[in-house]
């Protein structure tokens, strides 16, 4: 007799169908598993048990009443202060279910659990579909780091904000390795979130900054759109600035004109040393030491820039040849009405990441990485040659030689190093910081089109990548001159165009006049706020107020681009007020503590915001200080 189909399954799979489409369909074609019998428990509920390959059995919940096991699970919870819940295993779903219930409709549960057959059991014996809707319950069934940074990096603010990873009994005994590995993996993606979440806050006005002052290159040079998979058919070389790259960089010689090479900055003077002319360089860092790799250097060639707008703005000044800026929505936002439609690369960590996805943007196949070590190879943590050595040179003399500053560099920070395994099998050292890059390349690799070679001769393993040396891969790959048309546009495209200059100067002298509008708003609000503190026990004055208060939100709702710009630069005052939200949540505080707390979030938010608007109209008049100074220089075209 055919098993009737409940209702609650339908429903689940309806949500589930909506939220993530492909894991659905995998668990509506699922067959029924066999190893797996769900029985009722002494209470009356149902339970569910498993046969294991070596014959055993293991119950998966209580055999007498799995509801009140789950409940002392979860009382051993710190739910207050943790936003995610990370579970390895679900059984039929109670634990999952308690969570849900004793907690806001902040709160994310994500389940590890390679069992298919499993999940489906638990959609099938509990209504999950609400919280299925809204991507509150997330699963992961397999290990697989792409799979983990698509489902959890869009809740990654909540997570860093409060994560507890817990166990089910039965995951020890069941899969356990797959529980042991996944784990890792996780503890792995929180690396990479709080990382991210920490480089953003604290160079978030230093990054619109440098996308300000690089306005004028940004309006006024080509952007990277021709170059869409104008290179398809062709291997790439990315050539980063590992120690391992000393093994194999002489070999580009003989790569020059049958692969498109593309360099990380870092790189670029010992290539042009060595006479090797790379197609194009990568720019993207906020530092000022990154304009040393440019500087100094005469004649840039036919070498292109593809920079992100928010690299320090002396890379852009220093670098006098061809270059491009890549889409960017601070600047954009700047512009006003008029921006123009420009492509983009995915945001990247590091250079490399950056040459990375432009090697993928311009269709290239294979992608041939070399220098690309993430760990310090032979202990050493740049390349010979590198722009930091020459600094170091002073430093040099019998008792203090290059490999031993190498070696204080990596045990600087001695606190963050970690061990990983190279490409040989043996376990090298590497740091927080490029382990985080290794996640995000071998995310990377899992999901681009293109094979993706291996070629460093050194350095951490990197999944997704076949190894190879340098050599092998060129004699496979490199066998042919790319025809020199797909290089014709160097010679059509006009490199600087300063003709929008006098309407940049306008649109920046707008946003300043609408950011001061902003701020004057933000100062009568916060000033009505501190009066309301005073009336919560007086409605009828305190509702006199809201009504002003309601009468500028309006006027400040008409400055949305305005409220937009302010927060790409002070990032810490949407910070406070998602914390305060979700903390509000969390207590289901009531009636005056509520609005109490309300007040409080609402006028740290727009302090914040006031100090922020200060630091955008100082940013956007060093910017237009820039578009006068260039207008100046090429007075003659721009009048």
């Amino acid at each position: 007799m055919k098993t009737p189909i409940p209702d609650i399954w339908l429903k689940n799979l309806e949500a589930l169908y909506k939220a993530d489409m492909r894991f659905a369909q995998e668990l509506d074609d699922l067959p029924k598993d066999d190893c797996l019998v769900i029985e009722p428990a002494q209470n009356g509920s149902m339970t569910i048990k498993a046969h294991l390959p070596d014959g055993k059995e293991i119950y998966l919940h209580s055999k007498y009443n799995p509801q009140s096991e789950a409940k002392k699970f979860v009382d051993g919870l710190d739910l207050k202060k943790n936003l995610v819940v990370v579970l390895s295993g679900i059984g039929l779903g109670y634990h999952v279910r308690e969570i849900f219930d004793r907690t806001s409709s902040q709160t994310i549960v994500v389940v590890l659990e390679p069992q298919l057959g499993v999940i489906r059991a638990a959609l099938w014996n509990i209504d999950f579909s609400e919280e299925l809707k809204k991507n509150r319950l997330i699963f992961l069934h397999r290990v697989d780091k792409g799979l983990m940074h698509a489902k959890l990096s869009a809740a990654s603010s909540s997570m860093i904000l409060g994560t507890t990873l817990e166990t089910l009994v039965y995951s020890k005994m069941w899969n356990a390795d797959f529980h042991i590995q996944m784990r890792a993996v996780f503890t792995e993606f929180m690396f990479y979130c709080r990382m991210s979440f920490v480089t953003l806050l604290s160079n978030c006005k230093l990054t619109q900054q440098n996308v300000a002052n690089n306005l004028v290159s940004y309006v006024c040079c080509p952007p990277i759109d021709n170059l869409r998979r104008r290179f398809v058919g062709y291997p790439a070389i990315v050539v980063s600035a590992g120690p391992s790259l000393a093994k194999n960089m002489h070999l580009l010689k003989q790569a020059k004109g049958k692969a498109v090479i593309i360099a990380a900055q870092t790189v670029l003077k010992p290539l042009l040393n060595l006479g090797v002319e790379p197609d194009f360089v990568t720019s993207l860092d906020y530092n000022p030491i990154s304009q040393k790799f440019f500087e100094g250097i005469k004649d840039f060639g036919q070498v292109q820039l593809i920079a992100e707008p928010k690299v320090t703005w002396p890379v852009v000044d220093v670098f006098t040849g061809k270059k491009r800026l890549l889409y960017n929505e601070f600047a954009e936002q700047c512009l006003g009405p008029m921006h123009q439609k420009r492509d983009g690369l995915r945001a990247g960590s590091t250079v490399a990441h950056l040459s990375f996805y432009l090697a993928e943007y311009i269709g290239t196949d294979p992608i041939i990485l070399i220098g690309q070590d993430l760990g310090f190879s032979d202990n050493m943590y740049y390349a010979p040659g590198n722009i930091v050595h020459d600094m170091w040179a002073v430093e040099l003399n019998r008792f203090c030689t290059l490999e031993t500053k190498e070696w204080e560099r990596i045990v600087r920070n001695r606190d963050i190093l970690r061990k990983t395994v190279d490409i040989h099998g043996r376990q090298i050292f590497t740091d927080e910081q490029m382990f985080t890059y290794l996640q995000q390349f071998e995310r990377d690799f899992a999901n681009t089109a293109s094979t993706v070679i291996d070629a460093t001769e050194g350095g951490a393993r990197k999944r997704g990548t076949t190894i190879m040396t340098l050599a092998q891969a060129l004699k496979k790959y490199a066998t042919s001159p790319i025809p020199l048309e797909k290089f014709d546009f160097s010679q059509t495209t006009q490199w600087f165009d300063p003709t929008p200059l006098p309407q940049l100067q306008r649109q920046l002298e707008k946003r300043i006049e609408e950011v001061r509008e902003f701020q004057t708003l933000c100062k009568k609000t916060a000033g009505l706020l501190d009066k309301l503190e005073t009336l919560i026990d007086t409605p009828a004055e305190f509702n006199k107020i809201i009504i002003q208060v309601d009468e500028i939100r309006s006027l400040v709702n008409a400055h949305l681009k305005a409220l937009q710009m302010v927060c790409s630069v002070s990032a810490l005052a949407e910070l406070r007020r998602f914390m305060h939200d979700r903390q509000m949540e969390a207590r289901e505080t009531q009636g005056k503590e509520r609005a109490k707390n309300q007040l409080t979030r609402d006028t740290e938010y727009l302090q914040a915001l006031v100090k922020g608007a200060d630091e955008l109209i100082e940013i956007l008049d060093g910017a237009l200080d820039r578009v006068k100074k260039s207008k100046e220089e090429n007075r003659c075209v721009c009048e």
